[in-house]
């Protein structure tokens, strides 16, 4: 009896042991990683991001963390490596959701990226977490819609561009077709132009899209007039 109770006492003795070495050695390992994090930080003070990300790497090995792929996340953004960045900045939400700064790091990574729209959808969460450093993050979301809506005016521009082009083509074919007194023909080419600038309509701003179907609207008027000229030629010849 007096030899198991002896057994038993120094089996407990051993895990206390076991588990006071495992802590201490998980604060060094805290110590040592939190170390790296401030030298990663210096160094990207001084605009050394490659090194930095070397001192963070070491620091999430060692223990990970959330500020310190916050961290390397933002060095990678300094290098323009925008697809790590997302990495670090996704790993950064999974370790902690509730952070501000995690999901301003996932939408400056998707800025980089052009995903304006996904961009911004992140910046409102960051908005919404109680941390929130509300003046920085509605300064991210300003920027994230401008960014979105200069974009979509350049696309529609781009469009309108070829629209014209296909236009004055379509044009050129119809007015060659009158020549040739095959107005039907003549008709669908004009009709196909119209019909494709169209259809750019909705996608112009509001304040636009009146001025534009007046536009077309004069065009399509203009085009029965050639060919009804054209019809009163060839039968006054």
């Amino acid at each position: 009896m007096l030899r198991s109770l002896v057994g038993s006492e120094m089996c407990i003795r051993d895990r206390v042991s076991t588990q006071s070495t495992g802590k201490l050695g998980s604060g060094i390992m805290e110590a040592a990683a939190e170390a790296h994090k401030q030298r990663g930080n210096q160094l990207f003070s001084d605009d050394k991001f490659t090194e930095a990300i070397c001192e963070y790497t070491q620091a999430i090995e060692m223990h990970p963390h959330h500020t310190f792929y916050s961290n390397r996340s933002a060095a990678f953004c300094k290098l323009s490596d925008f697809e790590r960045a997302l990495q670090d900045g996704n790993l950064c939400v999974e370790c902690k959701p509730g952070w501000h700064k995690a999901h301003l790091r996932v939408g400056d990574a998707l800025m980089g990226l052009k995903r304006w729209v996904d961009a911004l959808e992140s910046y409102k969460r960051a908005l919404e977490c109680d941390d929130a450093n509300h003046k920085t993050v509605k300064s991210k979301i300003e920027e994230a819609t401008t960014m979105d809506r200069e974009h979509r005016k350049l696309e529609i521009q781009q469009q309108i561009t070829v629209e014209v082009m296909q236009f004055a083509r379509l044009k050129s074919a119809a007015q060659q077709l009158i020549q040739e007194k095959q107005y039907q023909q003549a008709r669908t080419k004009y009709e196909g132009a119209i019909e494709s600038m169209g259809a750019l309509v909705d996608k112009l701003p509001a304040e636009q899209q009146e001025q534009f179907r007046q536009l077309l609207a004069t065009t399509r008027a203009e085009m029965e007039q050639e060919l009804e000229r054209a019809r009163q030629d060839a039968v006054n010849k």
